[in-house]
């Protein structure tokens, strides 16, 4: 997501927030709900590791909780390591899967 007029995710401002309030954000801006459940600094670049499936699993979770309970409009997903996913214990194909678990979808 780029600003409204060069369409360039590098000029984006990402930052944390605590609550998913719509009032926090403009456009051009990237808000993330800290789930407090991965630290950087454990962060081993190119290796397929279960710290970071476990908080992509979190992260799924709690935007599936916040939509499901109208708390914000929408989610979306970029790709992810599915053995990671997998190695942390959530034994999904990927993570359409799920999400269609989590939002009860056949």
């Amino acid at each position: 997501m780029g600003t409204p007029t060069t369409n360039n995710p590098t000029e984006s401002k990402i930052f944390p927030v605590k609550t998913p309030d719509r009032k926090e954000i403009t456009r051009g801006e990237i808000a993330v709900l800290d789930q407090k459940c991965f630290d950087v600094k454990n962060l081993n670049p190119g290796k397929i590791q279960a710290n970071c499936g476990k908080a992509s699993a979190i992260y799924i979770q709690k935007a599936v909780k916040l939509a499901l309970n109208g708390k914000i409009d929408a989610i979306t997903t970029s790709p992810i390591s599915k053995k990671a996913l997998n190695k942390s214990g959530f034994r999904y194909p990927g993570h359409t899967e799920f999400l269609g678990k989590l939002t009860k979808t056949k």
